[in-house]
C-alpha cells in the first residue's frame, strides 16, 4: 500500500500520479487530500483511490494504517516526489518487506556534502520514496507518532532505527524530490509551516529522551532478531 498526502497542489499531484503509472507502479495506493479538494477531480490511475480529509500528514498516515492494518509494506511519496526509475515501487518493496525502512536517491539530499550522504546510507536521514515494512510498523504501533501533526515524523523514525540493519538506502533507485529548497519549483502556500511545527518538534525532542522511547527501540530490535530465526 502506498500513500500520497497532498494539500493545495492538484496539478502537482496529478503529475506525480501519472509519473508513478508511467514508471510501472501498480500497487494499491491512496491519494489523501488534506483540506480543500478543489481541483482534485481528475481521473486517477487504476491503482489509486482518492480519500478526502480533513486530516494532516500524520493523520493521513495513521488513517491508512488503521484502515489497512495488514499490509506487507507502507510506502509514501509526496506531491513533489517524481519517480525516475522504472518499477521503482517494486524494487523498494522487495527490500522493505516486512521489517525494513527503505529510502532512495532523491537528487537533492543525495547531492549534498559527504556528511549528509553518510547519514543517508546510515538511514539517520531520510530522502524520498520512503517505504516501511508492515511488521516494522505493527511492532511500533503507529506510522506517525500520535502526538504530532506534521513535523518530526522522519526524525522519530531515524532516531528509532538509524544506524541499524533495519534502515536501507537504495542509491540505484531514484525518486527526485523537487521541494522549493532544491530550486526546481517555487515556494507556495503549502510550504508555509503552521504554528504546530514548534510544538511538534518540542514534543518529539522530549519523547526521544523518555524511557518509553528507549524501551520501544529495544523491543523493535529484539522482535526483528526473532523474525530472523
Amino acid at each position: 500500500m502506498w500513500l500520497m498526502t497532498t494539500k493545495g497542489r492538484p496539478e502537482a499531484a496529478k503529475q506525480v500520479l501519472d509519473e508513478c503509472w508511467e514508471m510501472k507502479m501498480r500497487q494499491p495506493a491512496i491519494m489523501y487530500i488534506d483540506g480543500d479538494p478543489k481541483g482534485y477531480d481528475f481521473k486517477l490511475p487504476d491503482n489509486w483511490t482518492k480519500v478526502e480529509g480533513p486530516a494532516n500528514l500524520a493523520g493521513s498516515k495513521q488513517w491508512v494504517f488503521e484502515n489497512f492494518p495488514d499490509e506487507d509494506c507502507y510506502g509514501w511519496v509526496a506531491d513533489d516526489n517524481h519517480p525516475l526509475t522504472e518499477y521503482f515501487s517494486y524494487y523498494i518493496e522487495d527490500v522493505a518487506r516486512t521489517w525494513k525502512l527503505v529510502h532512495v536517491k532523491d537528487l537533492w539530499l543525495s547531492e549534498k556534502q559527504t556528511k549528509q550522504k553518510t547519514l543517508l546510507h546510515q538511514t539517520s536521514l531520510l530522502s524520498a520514496g520512503v517505504c516501511w515494512g508492515g511488521d516494522l510498523i505493527r511492532c511500533v504501533g503507529w506510522w506517525a507518532p500520535p502526538q504530532v501533526i506534521q513535523a518530526s515524523i522522519d526524525w522519530t523514525w531515524t532516531s528509532l532505527i538509524g544506524g541499524s540493519p533495519l534502515g536501507v538506502y537504495l542509491h540505484n533507485v531514484v525518486v527526485r524530490h523537487d521541494n522549493w529548497d532544491s530550486g526546481r519549483r517555487k515556494k507556495d502556500d503549502t510550504d508555509q509551516w503552521g504554528p504546530h511545527v514548534k510544538s511538534d518538534i518540542s514534543k518529539i525532542r522530549s519523547y526521544l529522551t523518555t524511557p518509553e522511547f528507549a524501551a520501544l527501540k529495544k523491543r523493535v530490535r529484539e522482535e526483528y532478531l526473532k523474525s530472523l530465526l
